[in-house]
């Protein structure tokens, strides 16, 4: 893998302590990824967790997306499941499968890779020439 492709601290590392949640308890998925290993910017932050967390986030006041299964506050937006192959949560297999970046939990970054190619949007298609390049598979 590259070093970080731009020179800055990583957005979505300075603000997942916001969260206050125990780290074992999501993993951050989508660009969010990304922005960590330094790859690209992101706006937001994507993370799944267990069924548990996510109704104590709505308990705490975390709102129902528009046009989504989430629930978002501020720039973050936490799901019940993420490339699923039968669309139950799957939060144990994310966890059980993710990297490690300064001792949070990530969806691992051929993983994304796998799921940008196969979603196939033009935003995931620009991706998946930044993270090829950065894994130098291009």
């Amino acid at each position: 893998m590259k070093e970080r492709p731009f020179d800055s601290d990583s957005f979505v590392l300075s603000e997942l302590p916001k969260l206050e949640l125990d780290p074992d308890k999501f993993v951050v998925v989508g660009s969010g990824v990304l922005d960590a290993l330094g790859i690209r910017r992101a706006n937001d932050i994507d993370f799944v967790t267990d069924e548990l967390t996510y109704t104590e986030l709505a308990d705490k006041g975390w709102k129902k997306a528009e046009n989504s299964p989430s629930l978002v506050s501020g720039d973050f937006e936490v799901y019940l499941t993420w490339d699923s192959k039968d669309g139950r949560p799957n939060f144990a297999d994310l966890h059980e499968n993710s990297q490690q970046i300064d001792g949070y939990n990530f969806v691992k970054l051929e993983r994304l890779l796998d799921w940008k190619k196969r979603v196939a949007r033009p935003k995931d298609l620009l991706d998946v020439e930044k993270i090829e390049a950065f894994l130098g598979i291009g």
